[in-house]
């Protein structure tokens, strides 16, 4: 129930701490179109009888499986020079679902939640070099393109060396 649901979104965002605090220092790479997949094990209950009441919340907390991946890296690109130093696109849209999360865990409802717009923010929305307003514009992020005379800041796709695990 809900009480479980609050558990878990609790434990999400402790897991998605060390990709927070990696996305604050890296300054390599741009992560478009990338997705944040949470695992979790279904059964509300523990496999062996205990009493029911927060003892048992506690426990189901302890033995509940769950796991957070950042996945989908096809439109990964290094930052070009000129294009400050961090994703900060990235940054604020995981900042926003830890919002999300956080207030789900402490038993918010969806109007409740205080995300921050970040709309009116240009530094957050320069995908291409036209000069346009990309936020209301036709790019196209699964074909990389943008129809009319435009040319994406980063055209070739990053490879994450092998040394710098990028998943969590």
């Amino acid at each position: 129930g809900s009480r479980s649901r609050r558990v878990l979104a609790k434990r999400f965002v402790e897991m998605l701490q060390p990709l927070r605090k990696m996305m604050a220092e890296q300054g390599l790479y741009r992560f478009y179109a990338s997705s944040i997949l949470f695992i979790y094990e279904g059964s509300e209950e523990p496999e062996e009888e205990v009493e029911v009441g927060d003892n048992w919340l506690e426990q189901c907390d302890l033995e509940c499986k769950a796991n957070v991946k950042m996945i989908d890296f096809a439109h990964v690109f290094p930052i070009g020079e000129g294009h400050g130093s961090r994703d900060n696109s990235y940054r604020c849209g995981l900042d926003n679902l830890l919002r999300v999360l956080e207030g789900i865990g402490n038993g918010l409802s969806g109007n409740e939640f205080k995300l921050i717009d970040h709309s009116g923010h240009d530094e957050l929305h320069v995908h291409c070099l036209c000069g346009q307003d990309p936020v209301r514009s036709d790019w196209n992020y699964m074909s990389g393109s943008r129809s009319g005379n435009c040319t994406p800041l980063e055209k070739t796709p990053a490879k994450t060396p092998a040394s710098s695990p990028v998943v969590y």
